[in-house]
């Protein structure tokens, strides 16, 4: 993304500063512009008393693009097939590759990584390489400039922006879009307005075409996005009828008469007793089971949960100037090492994510004792936001029982202002005592602690990895029934970890 001039019939640079986006996008996508379109449109097909409305809310929200286009060269539109590929179709080279671990090793590696894609995340429910579809050079001009929330000094500030970014999500899903890819850096800062960038995966309700890929970026994903299947279904139940007084005297009676006379056959006083007869409950209705496949698909309550995350990690994330003159400097950089370690917990184990989500509040909260006690007051207040989704999510997923299972996209109607509410009363709480973030070139101590964190998953992955292909070379040798069970005994072996740059550098988006 790069800040550009417009230059005059002359030459010369005109004085409105624009943004160019340059990028790679999906072939089969709708362009970026395109999208900002169709829900411009959307806005003024509303209802005519709320029409103006929205449009004031989703320009004020939104992007104005000034000119895009798919990149030339020589003619040709600067594609993945066309261009770089000059149309090799890589599905035919989709076999398993055999490669010499040395020069001269005798022993032989197996790799099973698709020729085209990345790695697939460590999910057993991913038993197959991603396909990306054919990518074109794309680029797109806008005509606002904007600035990351993590270049905003002021946490007071910050939290009204993510409240301009809740309001605007209010008007994207009350249109029946959503956006699919809310983290930090596609929320902007410009003309003193949190703004929503990035909108090229959005999809509206009525969106019929699939892709082969889940969007969205790692951290700030929701957790049922993550998992690609809806969490909060009730279990199906049913309770089987407690015996009578009379029913369990004679059960406990029959019991006793059975063990005496299993003891008296022990010493030879009698043969042995049959098995007491078992009590058969009454037969249960099972209920009619509906082999429809479950079709999940993104809902503004993940949009709204993806802001959730983000605001954890700017205030867990960010390093803060130093406001209580009764803490030293080292105490200081405790609280900061505290809030680091925790985000590192939150945005790099699935699995307390998931707990977060679907825990009490007492699991969230056990967790923040040891942070900065303002930083505790807002985290307080962002489990009131975690409690208002998980309600929610409770109450909408209560009902896919249908055939269809899908939710439409009201299921998050009036829990946006609830969360502005949220935002605001932290913003005020802050601007009495406000926490003055450091802006710096390198990254804060909690995000060093976070990518630290990360990499040593990578480690770890990699020395497994090796082991397990230690482990495969030397099965080579093994007699073949016992090769055939050393090899079959690491099914997800070959799952890899993305690499913990690439997540900081890019949204990291998987099937």
């Amino acid at each position: 993304v790069w800040e550009v001039r417009e230059l005059s019939q002359n030459g010369e640079e005109l004085d409105t500063p624009l943004v160019l986006k340059d990028s790679w996008v999906d072939s089969t996508r709708t362009r970026e512009a395109d999208v900002l379109r169709a829900i411009r449109e959307a806005s003024d097909s509303e209802k005519p008393e709320l029409s103006k409305y929205y449009r004031t809310i989703i320009d004020a929200s939104l992007f104005n693009t000034a000119n895009y286009g798919d990149v030339k060269v020589c003619g040709e539109t600067d594609d993945t097939v066309t261009v770089i590929r000059r149309g090799l179709d890589l599905q035919q080279f989709k076999k398993t590759l055999a490669i010499k671990a040395e020069p001269l090793a005798h022993k032989t590696i197996i790799s099973r990584m698709p020729p085209v894609g990345m790695a697939p995340p460590p999910d057993k429910k991913q038993p197959s390489g991603l396909q990306y579809s054919a990518k074109v050079h794309h680029r797109v001009v806008f005509k606002e400039v904007g600035i990351r929330t993590t270049e905003v000094e002021s946490l007071a500030k910050v939290f009204g922006y993510l409240c301009d970014v809740v309001i605007g999500l209010e008007a994207l899903h009350a249109l029946k879009w959503v956006h699919r890819d809310i983290s930090i850096g596609n929320i902007l800062v410009a003309e003193g307005v949190g703004m929503i960038t990035d909108v090229e995966y959005a999809k509206s309700e009525d969106a019929t075409t699939q892709h082969g890929m889940r969007t969205g970026t790692l951290f700030f994903m929701a957790v049922e996005v993550d998992e690609g299947r809806y969490l909060y279904r009730p279990v199906d139940t049913q309770e089987t009828p407690e015996p009578s007084e009379d029913t369990k005297l004679a059960s406990v009676m029959a019991i006793a008469d059975f063990m005496v006379r299993k003891r008296q056959a022990g010493k030879g006083e009698s043969e042995l007793p049959g098995d007491p007869e078992p009590d058969v409950p009454p037969a249960i209705d099972l209920p009619e089971i509906s082999c429809t496949e479950e079709f999940f698909r993104h809902n503004p309550l993940h949009d709204l949960e993806s802001v959730f995350w983000v605001a954890l990690w700017l205030v867990l994330c960010s390093e803060f100037v130093k406001n209580d003159p009764t803490k030293t400097d080292e105490q200081w950089a405790g609280y900061m090492v505290a809030h680091g370690n925790f985000a590192a917990d939150l945005f790099c184990d699935f699995n307390i994510r998931k707990d977060v989500m679907t825990s009490s509040s007492q699991y969230f909260l056990s967790h923040i004792t040891n942070l900065l006690p303002q930083v505790q007051e807002i985290l307080l207040l962002l489990n009131r936001v975690r409690t208002i989704l998980i309600t929610r999510y409770l109450k909408k997923e209560a009902t896919l029982r249908t055939p269809n299972h899908q939710l439409d996209f009201s299921v998050a109607e009036n829990l946006h202002p609830m969360i502005c509410d949220v935002f605001r009363r932290i913003k005020a709480n802050l601007e009495a005592k406000d926490l003055r973030v450091v802006i710096k070139q390198e990254d804060s101590i909690p995000v060093k602690l976070v990518k630290k964190r990360l990499r040593n998953k990578v480690e770890n992955a990699t020395t497994a990895n090796e082991a397990r292909t230690s482990s495969r070379a030397v099965a080579e040798d093994l007699p073949e029934p016992n090769r055939q069970l050393e090899l079959g005994a690491d099914s997800e072996s070959q799952q890899a970890h993305p690499l913990a740059d690439r997540l900081f550098a890019q949204p990291w988006q998987h099937q």
